[in-house]
């Protein structure tokens, strides 16, 4: 089944962009934005968000990996401890040649 779109949520948006480009060869698509506002922090239920995002494309159609580095809430990393049910996801798949 074809992956269509990845959506992380990175501590350091310009290293993950150069890893998933350069170790896994996706492609640029666009620039790195800045957003925020009202109309922003809808997007991801978040009050008074401040994020940006960036975006690559696999070379399969359709295939998306879209990531947020936030500035605003402070993001917080997992416990060790935490579940697979626990909000968040913890993995996903990428197939490459």
């Amino acid at each position: 089944m074809p992956c269509c779109q990845i959506a992380l949520s990175t501590a350091d948006i310009a290293r993950s962009h150069w890893w998933y480009r350069n170790a896994l060869g996706f492609l640029p698509a666009g620039t790195r934005r800045h957003l925020e506002g009202p109309q922003w922090a809808a997007v991801p239920g978040l009050p008074e968000a401040s994020f940006d995002v960036w975006c690559l494309v696999g070379r399969q159609p359709f295939c998306q990996i879209e990531m947020f580095e936030f500035m605003r809430p402070n993001p917080k990393q997992l416990p060790g401890n935490h579940r697979l049910c626990d909000l968040g996801y913890s993995m996903f798949w990428i197939h490459v040649p």
